[in-house]
């Protein structure tokens, strides 16, 4: 649970000075107690009350970072439950999956296809913002071949999806430069996985079976060093992942539940894909932060992207 607004104000300088937008140190305090604030704005916290402060300072959902350069995508650092009560600032993600069964020729092919997606509707451009690689194979080093003949053609970042530790760990020798988002860490790897993703300094998906056995496991992988997650409950049925993102935008931005404090994803399971933009406009509309489909045609993902457009 969060500081209070006095608890907070008892660690401030007690200037007044407004330097750091409100008025009295006092309105700031309890801008920082409803996360609309960020302690760095205040000039004169000392470093005692800077530590006291962080968890409270921090915003509900954590910022976190994929790719790079013009590359970059990112997610969370939201500090609402409804659009109404203010906006939302960094709009759901697209990821559109290919995998290494595919031959280099039509990997290669829907990778370029995918790079080069662009809509023009109303004066903006929809683009996807990452290749999702999947290792379907289980095999690592088919998995590295994939990786490679991906990154040959492509500045894009990369989810990189399994649940195969050596794999993972041959595809970040590659592309740990762009900072891809590894996909996942669950119950039975996560401790390799925290360590990977920490050696390379890229941001980690968390993966678990219910919310329950989540909160649990990202408490397992903050206590490894490592906080820059995305969530993933693990569910299977659309309308129990849609409860359980807003369960866990609820418990993070109601209650300050920290182990629930970071951007959510899930991954589209329809075989048609239709349905997976159905599935993908309904996870958009619930709080998602990235969303994974198999589409790159613009038929499926123009009505996707402008239902996105029309929320944020």
């Amino acid at each position: 649970m969060g500081l209070t607004g006095l608890e907070i104000y008892k660690q401030l300088p007690k200037k007044n000075c407004g330097e750091c937008g409100p008025p009295t140190c006092l309105a700031f305090a309890m801008n920082l107690a409803s996360g609309k604030a960020s302690l760095d704005a205040c000039p004169y916290v000392t470093d005692a009350a800077r530590e006291a402060l962080d968890s409270a300072s921090a915003p509900p959902i954590a910022l976190v970072k994929a790719g790079t350069g013009d590359y970059l995508v990112e997610m969370g650092d939201e500090t609402e439950l409804f659009r109404h009560d203010k906006k939302f600032y960094h709009e759901t993600a697209y990821a559109v999956r290919v995998n290494d069964e595919l031959t280099e020729e039509e990997l290669k092919g829907k990778v370029e296809s995918i790079s080069n997606f662009v809509v023009e509707r109303v004066g903006m451009e929809y683009k996807i913002q990452f290749v999702a690689i999947e290792n379907k194979s289980g095999n690592a080093d088919t998995f590295k071949k994939a990786v490679e003949a991906a990154n040959s053609i492509t500045n894009m970042p990369f989810v990189l999806i399994s649940d195969n530790t050596e794999a993972i760990s041959k595809a970040l020798e590659i592309v740990a430069s762009k900072k891809p988002l590894v996909y996942a860490a669950n119950e039975t790897n996560y401790e390799e996985m925290t360590k990977l993703a920490k050696e390379k300094a890229v941001p980690l998906a968390v993966k678990a079976s219910g919310v329950n056995a989540l909160a649990d496991l990202v408490e397992k992988v903050v206590a490894l060093g490592h906080k820059e997650l995305v969530l993933d409950s693990g569910s299977e049925d659309l309308s129990q992942v849609l409860a359980d993102m807003v369960q866990i935008r609820r418990q993070a931005i109601k209650k300050k539940f920290r182990p629930f404090g970071y951007p959510v994803m899930a991954v589209a399971t329809a075989d048609d894909p239709m349905e997976q933009v159905i599935e993908a406009v309904s996870l958009t509309s619930r709080y998602a932060s990235l969303v994974v489909v198999d589409t790159v045609d613009p038929a499926h993902l123009t009505p996707l992207m402008s239902w996105r457009q029309n929320l944020y």
